[in-house]
């Protein structure tokens, strides 16, 4: 089946810069396949939210905050017993960004015990754009390091935060291969919410 959200992106750091070419799509089954085998990071955005506007946002509070509705909770339980029963292999603990929808959407996926809070994720946004400040390229820097970052052997990393990566719809995936030497990392593929949901037949 071919991937429906078929955005192939290779980004090559130089300098914190950006260079972009597009890769080979991959069919859903190859795609889960590779997976199994490991070596990938899935950078998950969080399940649906309710459908309210964030102003003032405090991150210590929940209520300040666009939280997950009944449906997003349930996108986030699926996914989870879908890499659970696929048995996925993942390396643990889960990275979330601090904002309690990208929590909670771990917590019920893969279980609060499993998942550790990264507030670098928070600002996923800066790895598409130009920076102005000396605390924004560090976190930009430290976002970059991450994806850069081979998982154990045989292992996948999971992040869970925002869209990114030109648009993720929710509970959808973003399928990285970090690169040879820590020094690249590719954009393999994205996967929707409705393609994981058909990991199982495969």
């Amino acid at each position: 089946m071919k991937n429906r959200l078929n955005n192939q992106v290779k980004y090559i750091f130089t300098n914190s810069r950006e260079v972009i070419t597009y890769m080979s799509t991959n069919s859903n089954e190859t795609l889960f396949e590779q997976i199994m085998e490991g070596g990938y990071i899935l950078y998950l955005r969080h399940g649906e939210t309710e459908d309210t506007h964030e102003s003032n946002v405090d991150l210590t509070k929940c209520e300040t905050q666009r939280n997950l509705n009944a449906n997003g909770r349930r996108q986030a339980e699926i996914v989870g017993e879908i890499l659970k029963t696929q048995k996925l292999p993942i390396e643990f603990p889960v990275l979330t960004s601090p904002y309690c929808r990208t929590r909670e959407t771990g917590e019920i996926a893969f279980g609060a015990q499993n998942i550790q809070i990264n507030n670098d994720l928070g600002r996923i946004d800066y790895l598409e754009r130009d920076v102005s400040t000396s605390e924004e390229q560090t976190i930009k820097d430290n976002l970059i390091k991450l994806f850069q970052t081979l998982p154990l052997q045989g292992k996948n990393k999971v992040f869970i935060a925002h869209s990114a990566f030109g648009g993720i719809p929710y509970m959808g995936m973003v399928v990285l291969k970090p690169g040879s030497a820590g020094r690249t990392y590719e954009v393999v593929t994205k996967v929707d919410y409705e393609e994981i949901r058909q990991w199982p037949n495969f």
